[in-house]
């Protein structure tokens, strides 16, 4: 019995030693690629990028809004939908705001797109949360960077550059460099 106390109490010591560390938020910028060389075989599949991320903000706007303008919820669901509706109606013309943005969309600015959100899966699961926002193409050489880091005082930009695809075994593969620039 006193192994198993003892066993118990080194255990849940250590576990808790391992559990003491805090987690620093960070702000981090992702800037959209400018260009990338493909394949003429995706020429069909780049058009088609374009246009689903298109519906996609079409789509997400309608949910929105109808989200917005629903009122048939339950009197258990009431505050929640009251908060969510209080959100939305902050997001939705800051939404509205971007929709030439939208329109403007290239397929290749897919890879900022989908990084941002795998960096906000990875790094705000848990509070505190961290900043991370993509942003219009800039200039990426380092005094460039400093003063992008400085004046949104962000701790790191991520880039890309040299994206183009080759050929493997017949098939089209994307290649590029990402860099990313710490403060």
């Amino acid at each position: 019995m006193q192994k198993i106390f003892t066993t118990f109490l080194l255990v849940f010591s250590l576990a808790s030693y391992g559990q003491e560390g805090r987690w620093k938020p960070f702000k981090l910028l992702v800037i959209q690629p400018d260009t990338a060389i493909i394949d003429q075989s995706l020429f069909g599949d780049r058009d088609s990028v374009e246009a689903d991320n298109l519906k996609s903000y079409y789509s997400t706007l309608k949910r929105y809004e109808d989200l917005l303008n629903f009122k048939d919820y339950s009197k258990e669901m009431e505050k929640s939908f009251k908060e969510t509706q209080t959100r939305l109606q902050k997001e939705i013309p800051l939404m509205k705001a971007q929709e030439e943005n939208v329109k403007k969309f290239k397929y290749y600015q897919t890879i900022s797109q989908y990084s941002t959100q795998v960096y906000n899966f990875y790094f705000n699961e848990y509070e505190p949360f961290s900043t991370i926002i993509e942003i219009p193409n800039q200039r990426t050489d380092i005094g460039s960077l400093k003063t992008l880091a400085d004046t949104s005082k962000s701790d790191y930009v991520v880039f890309y550059s040299n994206l183009h695809t080759v050929d493997k075994d017949g098939l089209p593969i994307l290649k590029l460099t990402t860099s990313l620039y710490s403060k």
